[in-house]
């Protein structure tokens, strides 16, 4: 009985080296194909050794991006000027003018004006101590949960 045959190497066209910008343009789309993914593994397989690590690196960044991107915009699905929010335009804009505002007479601060006991009784209290504090995506995450797509408008005088 024979041994396996071994698999060959893969074949690299010449001049067919991935960069950077090209795996960042792949991910930029909508939706990556596996055909796309897979051509991006095999251009790497056909780098020079030196040029694999900082090329698997990018591979890595550019998903992350992507993948968080991606979760930002499931979390913020209204759109104010540039910006994303957790719950529709016209209540943020009423309650502190898409600002991060400081907290006020009643403790309410933040982007969405959440109220200190609000802030820490829903969560915001592993990012901040108040919501002015937080980081935008993380108030938009204890807004989101706070929202529940609608059924908490409640929790807004401007709603």
């Amino acid at each position: 009985m024979s041994a396996p045959a071994p698999t060959p190497e893969p074949i690299c066209e010449v001049n067919q080296g991935v960069t950077r910008d090209y795996i960042r343009t792949v991910y930029a789309r909508p939706e990556v194909t596996k055909k796309a993914r897979d051509r991006i593994k095999y251009l790497i397989g056909c780098a020079n050794e030196w040029e694999r690590k900082p090329l698997r690196r990018s591979l890595k960044r550019v998903r992350q991006e992507r993948n968080e991107r991606i979760a930002a915009e499931k979390v913020t699905p209204y759109q104010c000027g540039g910006d994303r929010y957790a719950i529709p335009c016209y209540i943020v804009s009423c309650e502190s003018s898409l600002t991060n505002a400081r907290p006020n007479y009643a403790t309410a601060s933040g982007y969405y004006q959440f109220i200190t006991s609000t802030w820490l009784s829903t969560g915001g209290g592993r990012y901040a101590p108040q919501a002015y504090l937080a980081s935008k995506h993380e108030q938009d995450i204890i807004a989101a949960r706070l929202w529940s797509g609608g059924s908490g408008a409640g929790h807004w005088d401007c709603a």
